[in-house]
């Protein structure tokens, strides 16, 4: 055994020394290795550090503005598909507003938004000791479930709450929560913030809220997925929305800004790395072709 090993090792050095292992090995895993080579060069010691996106800017501005001890409303319009992209974003900015004692109240207009808030609070809870500080559902936040009918449930949630819902996702009735004293209507809530991978009815969800409430002066923001940027963009040039954080690049800018840190950084850059492997291997594949060609 030991003898075989030496032979093979002497005969790849000798390879190696004549030039013959280059000759033995194709062309287009040659240039694949190079290329792979640039790239893991090219993200080395990458400080992920990004220019401040100016929709997260005023975003997060919009969040700093909200007054201590207030309430907001969060519609988490995302499922399993938007996960990657925004879950970490909702998580810091949930801790941001436990820290400003903010009351959230949480809705969804699509069913697996119930999952995916619940997966944002407990990993929101994880980064700071919210029993420590005294946060509780009920008390701090509570979770109203799926809003069911689109544009015709938000028409009713600017009236009266309690018209279309009196109880919370677990039975308890809106108001014996603390959370929920002085909370009627959206016009008593400080914001009504969206995260979204999906449209509602065509637009998005938070437009509708925007639109029943146009006489309020309730600040509307909106975190979208970067599939969905094309499809919010017209409504925050139009002013419909205040502020639009825009995809996970906007989302990276937007934790760094209000928290100082962001979770989403690394899933950002590791996005953008496996793209551009991607593209260099079909490139490689390309040059292969035309060498072979030229043979």
């Amino acid at each position: 055994m030991s003898a075989d090993i030496g032979d093979l090792f002497r005969e790849v050095t000798t390879m190696i020394a004549s030039g013959r292992m280059f000759n033995e090995i194709p062309t287009p895993y040659i240039v694949t290795a190079i290329l792979i080579l640039i790239l893991f060069l090219g993200f080395f010691g990458q400080s992920y550090d990004l220019p401040p996106e100016p929709g997260s800017a005023k975003a997060a501005q919009d969040i700093r503005n909200i007054p201590d001890g207030s309430k907001v409303m969060i519609l988490v319009n995302y499922g399993p598909e938007g996960r990657y992209e925004l879950e970490t974003g909702l998580a810091s900015l949930i801790t941001v507003l436990a820290k400003k004692e903010v009351g959230i109240v949480f809705a969804s207009l699509i069913p697996q938004g119930i999952e995916s808030t619940s997966l944002a609070v407990e990993k929101s809870i994880s980064k700071i000791n919210f029993r420590k500080q005294g946060y509780f559902y009920g008390k701090n936040y509570v979770q109203l479930g799926y809003l069911a009918g689109g544009s015709i449930s938000a028409a009713m949630m600017t009236g009266d709450i309690e018209n279309y819902r009196r109880e919370d996702i677990f039975g308890n009735k809106l108001r014996d929560l603390p959370v929920m004293n002085g909370v009627f209507s959206l016009k008593d809530l400080s914001a009504v913030i969206e995260f979204s991978s999906v449209k509602i009815e065509g637009v998005p969800g938070i437009v509708f809220f925007t639109v029943f409430n146009r006489k309020s002066e309730t600040p509307s923001i909106a975190v979208c997925t970067s599939d969905m940027v094309s499809d919010y963009v017209a409504f925050a040039d139009s002013g419909s929305i205040t502020s639009l954080v825009q995809g996970m690049k906007g989302i990276v800018s937007f934790e760094k800004i209000l928290s100082g840190d962001s979770e989403s950084a690394s899933r950002f850059f590791s996005s953008v790395g496996v793209l551009w492997l991607v593209f260099l291997l079909i490139l490689a594949g390309n040059i292969g072709k035309l060498l072979r060609k030229k043979k």
